[in-house]
């Protein structure tokens, strides 16, 4: 398609705003590349790999300190548990159960925490 054709063809415009610096920095690859600055952002914006964002809400107040009680409670009772193992007590079904209970506290804080976007 010839140069002109092509432009017959572009009748939509679009604008952005640019700092001074962004403008010198896009009229500086402009001229390196012998490019008007429509031909670079052009080729820019349809030849782009658009990665798609990360998403993080924001977590109240409230939620963050029950997220922080469900894990620093875990992490006390699996503390206290692997004292008494170290000690040479033996791993009895209610050790195993609490065991059981702090793994099940540790899953509840990540569904809270995983509820709130994180």
């Amino acid at each position: 398609m010839t140069k002109t054709k092509e432009n017959e063809n572009r009748r939509n415009t679009i604008s952005i705003r640019l700092t001074d610096d962004e403008l010198a920095r896009l009229r500086f690859i402009c001229e390196k590349l012998n490019v008007t600055q429509s031909e670079y952002i052009r080729e820019a914006l349809l030849t782009a790999k658009v990665t798609r964002p990360t998403v993080v809400t924001a977590m109240d107040r409230g939620t963050a300190k029950e997220l922080l009680a469900h894990f620093g409670k875990a992490a006390s009772n699996l503390n206290q548990i692997a004292r008494v193992l170290n000690q040479g007590y033996p791993a009895d079904t209610g050790i195993i159960d609490e065991i059981r209970n702090c793994i099940q506290q540790m899953l509840r804080g990540a569904a809270v925490l995983e509820a709130a976007g994180g």
